[in-house]
């Protein structure tokens, strides 16, 4: 009887949403990437995504912050708590274990750049994240993988506080 490997997939909800998922065991990155489109289409291809995962399966959802966030408005906070709402229910629904967590709690004061460095260092990500793109994450510049290595983050902070 093989045993399988537990997975946890990190969520970034948002206009580019950021999927990310770690196996437990490896600490290997198997599948990292950002989805643009429509919202309804991203979470079929997530669900199927996860599915195919073939092992237990851990999800955790940044939960976007409304209340005293000073870019709530700019960057459409309630929208994309909605959607991670929506994405939640649809999972827990399919019998997943789900949570949300604020970036406050994930990832507390430390700047994205800073989080974003670390988890370049922590895993290789190289197969998943063009070159010049790593140099923008690695700058604090803007990146089009930004929303991807939030979701990592999510995934990486799931695996630790399961003692991973």
């Amino acid at each position: 009887m093989s045993v399988s490997m537990l997975s946890y997939v990190g969520i970034d909800p948002g206009l580019h949403t950021g999927i990310a998922v770690l196996q437990r065991d490896s600490r290997k990155v198997v599948y990292l990437a950002q989805h643009a489109g429509q919202r309804e289409a991203v979470v079929i291809k997530l669900f199927q995504g996860i599915k195919n995962l073939g092992s237990p399966v851990i999800v955790t959802i940044e939960q976007a912050v409304i209340r005293g966030s000073a870019s709530a408005k700019k960057h459409g906070a309630i929208e994309n708590r909605a959607y991670g709402e929506f994405i939640y229910g649809f999972l827990f629904a399919e019998g997943y274990t789900v949570s949300m967590v604020t970036p406050m709690r994930w990832k507390g004061n430390t700047p994205k750049v800073v989080v974003h460095n670390r988890l370049l260092a922590k895993f290789d990500t190289g197969s998943w994240i063009p070159p010049d793109e790593v140099l923008k994450l690695l700058r604090g510049t803007k990146s089009s993988y930004e929303d991807a290595m939030d979701a990592l983050g999510l995934a990486n902070y799931a695996s630790s506080e399961r003692g991973a």
